[in-house]
Protein backbone atom coordinates (compact mmCIF):
# COMPACT_ATOMS: atom_id res chain seq x y z
CA UNK A 1 0.00 0.00 0.00
CA UNK A 2 2.83 2.42 0.88
CA UNK A 3 4.60 1.63 -2.40
CA UNK A 4 1.39 2.38 -4.31
CA UNK A 5 0.91 5.64 -2.40
CA UNK A 6 4.53 6.62 -3.12
CA UNK A 7 4.06 5.87 -6.82
CA UNK A 8 0.90 7.96 -6.87
CA UNK A 9 2.68 10.79 -5.07
CA UNK A 10 5.60 10.64 -7.54
CA UNK A 11 3.15 10.64 -10.42
CA UNK A 12 1.36 13.62 -8.90
CA UNK A 13 4.65 15.51 -8.53
CA UNK A 14 5.59 14.67 -12.14
CA UNK A 15 2.23 16.02 -13.29
CA UNK A 16 2.78 19.20 -11.30
CA UNK A 17 6.25 19.59 -12.86
CA UNK A 18 4.76 18.99 -16.31
CA UNK A 19 2.05 21.56 -15.67
CA UNK A 20 4.60 24.10 -14.47
CA UNK A 21 6.71 23.48 -17.56
CA UNK A 22 3.69 23.86 -19.85
CA UNK A 23 2.65 27.13 -18.22
CA UNK A 24 6.22 28.43 -18.42
CA UNK A 25 6.23 27.61 -22.15
CA UNK A 26 2.79 29.16 -22.51
CA UNK A 27 4.05 32.33 -20.81
CA UNK A 28 7.12 32.47 -23.02
CA UNK A 29 5.02 32.07 -26.18
CA UNK A 30 2.63 34.83 -25.23
CA UNK A 31 5.18 37.37 -23.95
CA UNK A 32 5.60 39.22 -27.26
CA UNK A 33 1.87 39.25 -27.96
CA UNK A 34 1.15 40.45 -24.45
CA UNK A 35 3.70 43.27 -24.60
CA UNK A 36 2.32 44.44 -27.97
CA UNK A 37 -1.21 44.29 -26.64
CA UNK A 38 -0.25 46.33 -23.57
CA UNK A 39 1.54 48.98 -25.65
CA UNK A 40 -1.16 49.45 -28.28
CA UNK A 41 -4.11 49.17 -25.93
CA UNK A 42 -2.52 51.81 -23.68
CA UNK A 43 -2.12 54.16 -26.64
CA UNK A 44 -5.73 53.56 -27.68
CA UNK A 45 -7.03 54.08 -24.13
CA UNK A 46 -5.13 57.37 -23.83
CA UNK A 47 -6.48 58.57 -27.20
CA UNK A 48 -10.00 57.42 -26.28
CA UNK A 49 -9.93 59.22 -22.92
CA UNK A 50 -8.54 62.42 -24.46
CA UNK A 51 -11.18 62.49 -27.20
CA UNK A 52 -13.96 61.70 -24.72
CA UNK A 53 -12.80 64.50 -22.39
CA UNK A 54 -12.49 66.94 -25.29
CA UNK A 55 -15.92 65.95 -26.62
CA UNK A 56 -17.55 66.45 -23.23
CA UNK A 57 -15.92 69.88 -22.82
CA UNK A 58 -17.07 70.96 -26.30
CA UNK A 59 -20.61 69.75 -25.67
CA UNK A 60 -20.73 71.58 -22.34
CA UNK A 61 -19.38 74.79 -23.90
CA UNK A 62 -21.90 74.48 -26.74
CA UNK A 63 -24.80 74.10 -24.32
CA UNK A 64 -23.55 77.04 -22.25
CA UNK A 65 -23.25 79.22 -25.38
CA UNK A 66 -26.77 78.29 -26.54
CA UNK A 67 -28.22 78.97 -23.08
CA UNK A 68 -26.26 82.24 -22.95
CA UNK A 69 -27.72 83.26 -26.31
CA UNK A 70 -31.24 82.42 -25.16
CA UNK A 71 -30.69 84.31 -21.89
CA UNK A 72 -29.28 87.32 -23.77
CA UNK A 73 -32.31 87.36 -26.09
CA UNK A 74 -34.70 87.10 -23.14
CA UNK A 75 -32.90 89.79 -21.15
CA UNK A 76 -33.53 92.42 -23.79
CA UNK A 77 -29.90 93.57 -23.87
CA UNK A 78 -29.41 96.12 -26.69
CA UNK A 79 -26.66 94.06 -28.35
CA UNK A 80 -28.75 90.88 -28.00
CA UNK A 81 -30.07 91.16 -31.55
CA UNK A 82 -26.58 90.32 -32.81
CA UNK A 83 -25.19 88.45 -29.77
CA UNK A 84 -28.06 86.01 -29.16
CA UNK A 85 -28.19 84.43 -32.64
CA UNK A 86 -24.38 84.30 -32.77
CA UNK A 87 -24.20 82.52 -29.39
CA UNK A 88 -26.99 80.10 -30.30
CA UNK A 89 -25.59 79.21 -33.73
CA UNK A 90 -21.98 79.13 -32.47
CA UNK A 91 -22.98 77.06 -29.42
CA UNK A 92 -24.86 74.60 -31.62
CA UNK A 93 -21.80 74.27 -33.89
CA UNK A 94 -19.48 73.68 -30.90
CA UNK A 95 -21.95 71.12 -29.50
CA UNK A 96 -22.04 69.37 -32.91
CA UNK A 97 -18.22 69.22 -32.98
CA UNK A 98 -18.34 67.71 -29.48
CA UNK A 99 -20.78 65.06 -30.74
CA UNK A 100 -18.46 64.32 -33.69
CA UNK A 101 -15.50 63.95 -31.34
CA UNK A 102 -17.55 61.59 -29.19
CA UNK A 103 -18.22 59.44 -32.26
CA UNK A 104 -14.53 59.58 -33.17
CA UNK A 105 -13.67 58.29 -29.69
CA UNK A 106 -15.78 55.22 -30.44
CA UNK A 107 -13.27 54.32 -33.16
CA UNK A 108 -10.67 54.02 -30.41
CA UNK A 109 -13.07 51.99 -28.26
CA UNK A 110 -13.54 49.59 -31.21
CA UNK A 111 -9.75 49.41 -31.63
CA UNK A 112 -9.39 48.49 -27.95
CA UNK A 113 -11.95 45.68 -28.34
CA UNK A 114 -10.23 44.49 -31.52
CA UNK A 115 -6.84 44.42 -29.77
CA UNK A 116 -8.33 42.21 -27.06
CA UNK A 117 -9.77 39.84 -29.64
CA UNK A 118 -6.48 39.80 -31.52
CA UNK A 119 -4.56 38.98 -28.36
CA UNK A 120 -6.94 36.11 -27.53
CA UNK A 121 -6.44 34.62 -30.99
CA UNK A 122 -2.65 34.93 -30.76
CA UNK A 123 -2.52 32.94 -27.54
CA UNK A 124 -2.30 29.62 -29.30
CA UNK A 125 -3.60 26.30 -28.03
CA UNK A 126 -1.24 24.27 -25.86
CA UNK A 127 -0.44 20.73 -26.99
CA UNK A 128 0.45 18.38 -24.16
CA UNK A 129 1.24 14.70 -23.92
CA UNK A 130 -0.13 12.81 -20.94
CA UNK A 131 -0.30 9.07 -20.53
CA UNK A 132 0.95 8.60 -24.10
CA UNK A 133 -1.97 10.66 -25.44
CA UNK A 134 -1.55 14.00 -27.15
CA UNK A 135 -4.14 16.55 -26.08
CA UNK A 136 -4.76 20.11 -27.14
CA UNK A 137 -5.89 22.71 -24.64
CA UNK A 138 -7.73 25.56 -26.34
CA UNK A 139 -9.14 28.90 -25.31
CA UNK A 140 -7.92 31.48 -22.83
CA UNK A 141 -5.31 30.67 -20.19
CA UNK A 142 -8.10 30.22 -17.65
CA UNK A 143 -10.02 27.84 -19.94
CA UNK A 144 -6.83 25.88 -20.64
CA UNK A 145 -6.17 25.64 -16.91
CA UNK A 146 -9.71 24.38 -16.25
CA UNK A 147 -9.34 21.76 -19.00
CA UNK A 148 -6.01 20.70 -17.52
CA UNK A 149 -7.62 20.28 -14.09
CA UNK A 150 -10.32 18.07 -15.63
CA UNK A 151 -7.63 15.92 -17.23
CA UNK A 152 -5.82 15.61 -13.89
CA UNK A 153 -9.03 14.62 -12.14
CA UNK A 154 -9.71 11.91 -14.74
CA UNK A 155 -6.17 10.56 -14.41
CA UNK A 156 -6.45 10.57 -10.62
CA UNK A 157 -9.81 8.79 -10.74
CA UNK A 158 -8.49 6.15 -13.16
CA UNK A 159 -5.34 5.61 -11.07
CA UNK A 160 -6.98 5.43 -7.66
CA UNK A 161 -10.56 4.49 -8.39
CA UNK A 162 -11.64 7.47 -6.26
CA UNK A 163 -13.78 10.22 -7.71
CA UNK A 164 -12.74 13.72 -6.65
CA UNK A 165 -16.02 15.57 -6.69
CA UNK A 166 -17.40 17.41 -9.67
CA UNK A 167 -14.88 17.79 -12.51
CA UNK A 168 -16.01 21.38 -12.95
CA UNK A 169 -15.39 22.26 -9.27
CA UNK A 170 -12.08 24.06 -9.56
CA UNK A 171 -12.41 25.76 -6.19
CA UNK A 172 -12.30 22.54 -4.21
CA UNK A 173 -10.44 22.59 -0.92
CA UNK A 174 -7.19 20.63 -0.64
CA UNK A 175 -9.06 17.90 1.28
CA UNK A 176 -11.42 17.53 -1.67
CA UNK A 177 -8.65 17.68 -4.25
CA UNK A 178 -5.49 15.76 -3.40
CA UNK A 179 -4.00 16.78 -6.76
CA UNK A 180 -4.56 20.48 -6.06
CA UNK A 181 -2.22 22.73 -8.05
CA UNK A 182 -1.54 26.43 -7.86
CA UNK A 183 -3.84 28.56 -9.94
CA UNK A 184 -2.40 30.16 -13.11
CA UNK A 185 -3.78 33.50 -11.96
CA UNK A 186 -1.26 33.46 -9.09
CA UNK A 187 1.59 32.15 -11.22
CA UNK A 188 3.75 34.45 -13.29
CA UNK A 189 2.89 33.83 -16.98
Amino acid sequence: MMIRVRRLRERDLMLIDTLNEHYANFGDKMDDSYESWRKYSYEEVVAYNELKRSANIQKALGVIAVLGGIAAAAAGIPAAEILAPTLIVGGAAVFKRGMDRGEESEIHADAIRELGTSFDSEVSPMVIEVEGQTMELRGSADQQYQDWRRILRKIYASETGFEVGDATDLNATPADAPTRLSSPSTAQP
